[in-house]
Formats: C-alpha cells, structure tokens, sequence
C-alpha cells in the first residue's frame, strides 16, 4: 500500500479522506487524541499544530491530519478515514441521500418542506452517503412499498448535517436536525425493490433502442456548434439569427449547471451504434410548476423518426422513474414537426406563453401522468 496514497486536506468538519482498510494500521492513539479534539470541537483552534504518533492534526482552518514523519513497519503512507469512528466528524460529501415514503414526500410538495416520522420521534432526519445507502435500504426497508429516493444537494441545506453513530455497528450516517426544505432537493426518484430483491440507484438518465442520453461536457463545444449553431435549428428558440460560438459554449454551461444542481438538462443525444451526434433532449425544471420537456435534433438527422424516439423516452423516465404530477412543453406556432410529435405523445393544449428567447407566444401543452397520481 506504501506509495500509492496521498494525504487530503479536507474541510473543518472532515478528518483524513481515504481507504477504510488502512483504519487498522493507525496508532490507538491517534485515535483517541482525534477523538478528544473532536469532542472539543478544537480542529483549527489550538495555538499550535500537535504531533500524535506519525500523524500530526493541523490547526489551521482545514483542521486535516497529515503524515509527521515515514511510518512505521507496514503501516505505508495510507490515508486513514476515522470519520466512521468519531461523533460530529466526518468526510464532507457534495450530495447525500434520504429515503421517503411516497405519502409524505407527496405532502412536501404542498408544505414546502419535509418532515418524517424519524423527526418527531428521534428529532432529525436521517440520510445516507452514495456508498451507505443502498445498504441501509437494504438493511431496513426490505418489503416496503412506495418509497423515494432523494438526491440532496448538501450546499443548499438551511442547517449543517450531523455525522454520528446511532447503531453502534462503527460507521456514523449524516442526520439533519430538522425538515428538508424542498428547495435542497436536487431530484427525486422511484425506489422500489427490484424484483430479484434489494436494491438500487434508479436510473440517472432515459435510453431508447437507437438513442444515448449523456451529460454534456465543457469539451463538446465543436459538437454542439452542429446543432445550436445552426440557425436552420435556433430559428425556432432563438430570436438571434445564428448563436456564436461563446453562445453554443454558454448554452453548454447552462446545461452543464442545471443537471449539477437539478439532475435534468436537456442531454446530448447520441447514436448508440456509432456515437454520432443527433442533437439534445430532456428537461428542464420549471419554478414551482412541472418540468419541460425539450428536444432539438441536428438536421441531418431530421424525418428518421429520432425526435419522437428521444420525446418518448424522456415522458417514459419522467413518469416510470422521477416523482412529477405531469409534463409542460411549447413550440414555436410555426413549428408543425414539434406539434405532431407533442400532441402524438398525449400533450394537451393549455394555451399560449411568452417564450423569452424568442420574445415570441409559444403554444404551450400539459401531459398529466397516466391516472395523475404522483
């Protein structure tokens, strides 16, 4: 193991990041002295760093632990991660998850935030790591119908989460000592026991036969300049004669930083037997109101039926995978191709809406979820 790790520095409520095998190659008492700072609460505040064993406790504002000199015997140069040992310290992960039951992640829709019975019994929320919460499912949920997965950006919590270890089996889970506001939500899925039993991760994205739905990147400027930099394409949502290429680039970032915060853009759409680029489709999330459907294609690749393909499998993972009571979309009035695709899938006409990219009334159209249950 000598070698092949290095040490992170990590935030004030973090200890080392690493591998959990290299926890038995540390010094008891480097443990006990992290745990003593921890239950200080003292990481950052000491006047001078301290020196345990071969590991010494920074006391600046990272608070990280840090190799103090070669250690000893096979112990190699490892990380060590201790958070699973320690109360209130803890790695400190961008998202985290929670499970909710299907009536109550419901009510939170009308309330504006979330409560579950965990908060009026044990006073907080718990949730689970992308590594601890399959295994939690698994653990005490087996049989349980109507749950859902909710994918929490940690950043847009109102309140700091709680590393600890409430079951005694070594490993500390993050609690929210209060309700979950909405707005921290990044996305919502279905969870339900596969058929062969336990669980796991909902689907991220739609899939068709012929069709790949992939996260744009900052590196598929050239490719986008196809499909948005085509006025042939904009003409029908863009009031700019042609987008240049800081525009396409734009577009991207755009897109890039709705699914980092929401989980949906409008993906690149590709052939899944050559990777050809055909253009983009997916959803965009609306304020307080159903997400939109989009689809734009490049325009060799118009009249071989892929627009319906993508619309189709973007209305099936909305409604097989996320939680929406339904879908919004609109067209520009002149765009016949976009009205038969949308009225062919069971999209309502609801009226007109200023569409602020073209500065123009867009046709606007609902789709209710099949027996509209969430």
């Amino acid at each position: 193991m000598a070698g092949n790790t290095s040490f992170a520095q990590v935030d004030a409520t973090a200890v080392v990041l690493g591998d959990d095998a290299a926890q038995e190659a540390v010094d008891d008492g480097v443990i006990a002295e992290v745990e003593r700072r921890a239950a200080g609460q003292s990481f950052g505040c000491e006047s001078s760093p301290g020196v345990v064993g071969n590991y010494s406790l920074d006391n600046d504002s990272t608070g990280s632990l840090r190799s103090a000199s070669p250690p000893v015997g096979d112990r190699g140069e490892a990380t060590v991660r201790l958070a699973a040992r320690l109360r209130g310290v803890s790695p400190s992960p961008e998202r985290v998850f929670h499970i909710a039951h299907g009536a109550d992640w419901r009510a939170a829709r009308a309330e504006g935030s979330y409560r579950a019975a965990s908060l009026a019994a044990e006073g907080f929320l718990h949730f689970s790591t992308r590594e601890q919460v399959l295994g939690a499912a698994d653990r005490y949920l087996r049989g349980v119908p109507d749950l859902v997965l909710l994918d929490v950006e940690v950043a847009a919590l109102d309140r700091p989460l709680t590393w600890e270890d409430t079951t005694g089996r070594g490993e500390a889970f993050p609690h929210l000592y209060g309700a979950l506001s909405r707005s921290a939500v990044r996305l919502a899925r279905r969870f339900p026991e596969r058929p062969q039993g336990g669980y796991g991760f909902p689907p991220e994205r739609p899939c068709s036969e012929r069709l790949r739905f992939e996260a744009w990147t900052q590196a598929d400027e050239g490719r986008a300049r196809e499909l948005w930099g085509d006025p042939e394409v904009t003409r029908w949502i863009d009031a700019r004669p042609q987008l240049d290429a800081a525009a396409v680039q734009a577009r991207i970032a755009s897109e890039i930083a709705l699914e980092h915060r929401h989980g949906l853009q409008y993906w690149r759409l590709t052939l899944a037997e050559s990777g050809d680029l055909v253009g983009a489709a997916g959803l965009h999330p609306r304020a307080g109101g159903d997400p939109e459907l989009g689809f734009h294609l490049c325009r060799r690749h118009w009249g071989r039926g892929l627009a319906t393909e993508a619309a189709q499998a973007v209305v099936r993972f909305a409604f097989e995978v996320l939680v929406v009571e339904g879908l919004y979309a609109g067209h520009n009035p002149a765009n016949e191709g976009s009205r038969k695709i949308l009225e062919g899938l069971g999209f309502q006409r609801t009226g007109e809406e200023r569409f602020p990219p073209t500065g123009a009334m867009h046709t606007a159209y609902e789709l209710r979820r099949p027996g509209d249950r969430a």
